[in-house]
């Protein structure tokens, strides 16, 4: 059971890495994107998203 919990943990870390990766090319991408936009300020999406 731990070693479940372990591997779901590191997953979800990686998840997060990759999420943070994808946010950070959309703002490189399209700085004018509506997503980007809501991104760079702080708005409350924000810190639910990261």
């Amino acid at each position: 059971m731990r070693l479940y919990q372990l591997i779901n943990l590191k997953i979800r870390i990686l998840n997060l890495f990759f999420f943070q990766g994808l946010i950070d090319d959309e703002l490189k991408l399209n700085p004018n994107n509506t997503l980007s936009f809501l991104l760079q300020g702080d708005h409350p999406v924000k810190t639910q998203i990261l």
